[in-house]
């Protein structure tokens, strides 16, 4: 997620670029983009770049199917790209597999879902 700010109106400016759709086996790992435009957008709003980690993320999520598994899945699979195609049109997303979001389990319950909700776990950040 990129927010950008105006720099003349003093406004501050948020930039997170880790990777948020991490497939099975990934968990626990930083995920760089090939092209950080993180960096490109801070330089232009003069921007101080604060590293920040959090611990737990990768927990609050149960995954079911990740996002490699949903697009090879022959219902899902064209039915997800349809729909991120509709919903992300004009943006770098509209073409992109990061628009894919994975299929987890309902906190509790096991059952999948298209939502993805978190468990109710800590998130420690430094």
């Amino acid at each position: 997620m990129q927010l950008s700010a105006n720099p003349a109106a003093q406004q501050r400016t948020l930039l997170l670029d880790a990777q948020v759709n991490k497939r099975k086996g990934e968990e626990y790992k930083l995920i760089w983009k090939d092209k950080p435009d993180f960096v490109r957008m801070a330089a232009k709003t003069n921007a101080l770049i604060i590293p920040f980690a959090a611990v737990g993320g990768d927990d609050a999520f149960d995954v079911a199917m990740d996002t490699d598994e949903v697009l090879s899945n022959p219902v899902l699979g064209p039915l997800a790209r349809r729909l991120a195609k509709q919903v992300f049109k004009g943006t770098p997303l509209e073409d992109s597999d990061d628009a894919i979001s994975p299929v987890t389990k309902l906190p509790g319950l096991g059952v999948p879902s298209l939502l993805p909700l978190p468990k109710l776990e800590r998130l420690y950040f430094r």
